[in-house]
């Protein structure tokens, strides 16, 4: 009994998850160690939404016979977040390839893909933080949804700011007080100080302008400023002329090197996995087929994953492009 081309086409696509999945990727997971995944996202939900963090206004004391005091509701501003799709297709010509010829093709081209597949998430994540400071915003932050919904903050986060605000263009809490997580300051000792300082007390407040603790464990840097961030974090002393003076920044947050950073000189210093939600939609889903005018062989492959910012005192740049 003869193999139709349907049975080709049907033992390719059965074949392909495996081929993908076994494949040899580079390292692209850098964005892991940073970023949580929206583990709460809907199966069967296009979008979701939430709102920014609101604390509880401090606890009052009752004495005997009084009553509770009434705390005032505040509500947050509107986070939207909702997966983009991707993918790619491929045709393969009948004239110029045999069966064995086109399984060959489709098996390497399968194995591409995984690479690519994981580079792509690996540039978008990135976004957030290459166009993060751009005073106009960025598409990467737009999860509008067409004829479903639209984003109330467009190409802006949540607060209609960019996620890295400068000093007059501030953030504005939900209680009125205003925080900017942006300077053009060089990475050394006494900035990193500075910007640590910041992060952890004057921006350290939540959506009523009440104390929350801040914790940054990370330094994120290109390949540029490796060296610059292992010599203040690592090193005993920072002066060479007085060994004995103590490092003080030593191990104070671990530096990460991640190659999609554009600016050369820019940094990041963070809480890891606090305020920035991956979701990851769909799986890659591989198809192979028959083009029913051409007869060709055509394989695409398609997945679902975006990035969403749900707060953004959780990192703070410097020397960012800003356009």
């Amino acid at each position: 009994m003869s193999v139709t081309r349907t049975d080709f086409t049907e033992k390719l696509k059965v074949n392909a998850y495996r081929w993908f999945w076994e494949a040899a990727t580079t390292n692209y997971d850098t964005w892991t160690e940073l970023f949580a995944e929206d583990t709460d996202f809907p199966e069967d939900a296009s979008y979701t939404m939430t709102t920014s963090a609101l604390g509880l206004g401090d606890l009052k004391e009752k004495k005997e016979g009084d009553k509770l005091e009434f705390d005032s509701p505040m509500e947050g501003y509107s986070v939207l977040g909702a997966p983009k799709t991707f993918g790619r297709q491929i045709s393969f010509s009948l004239e110029l390839y045999s069966d064995t010829q086109v399984e060959g093709l489709f098996r390497k081209t399968v194995a591409s893909w995984r690479d690519a597949y994981e580079r792509t998430r690996d540039k978008t994540f990135a976004k957030v933080f290459n166009y993060g400071a751009f005073t106009a915003g960025h598409s990467i932050f737009n999860n509008s949804i067409p004829g479903l919904i639209t984003d109330p903050s467009g190409d802006l986060i949540y607060d209609g700011k960019p996620l890295f605000a400068a000093s007059g263009n501030e953030h504005v809490s939900k209680g009125g007080g205003t925080y900017y997580n942006f300077q053009a300051l060089a990475l050394n000792a006494a900035n990193l100080k500075t910007v640590y300082t910041a992060m952890t007390t004057t921006n350290a407040k939540d959506e009523r302008d009440e104390d929350i603790d801040i914790v940054p464990d990370v330094l994120l840097v290109p390949p540029a400023l490796k060296f610059t961030a292992e010599e203040i974090l690592k090193s005993t002393s920072l002066d060479s002329s007085n060994p004995g003076v103590t490092n003080v920044l030593r191990d104070i947050v671990r530096p990460v090197v991640w190659r999609r950073l554009t600016d050369t000189d820019g940094w990041i210093l963070m809480q890891s996995k606090k305020g920035i939600y991956v979701i990851n939609k769909l799986d890659p889903v591989i198809d192979f087929w028959v083009d029913p005018e051409t007869k060709d062989y055509r394989a695409s492959i398609i997945c679902r994953f975006g990035i969403y910012v749900q707060n953004w005192r959780f990192v703070y740049g410097c020397n960012l492009s800003q356009s």
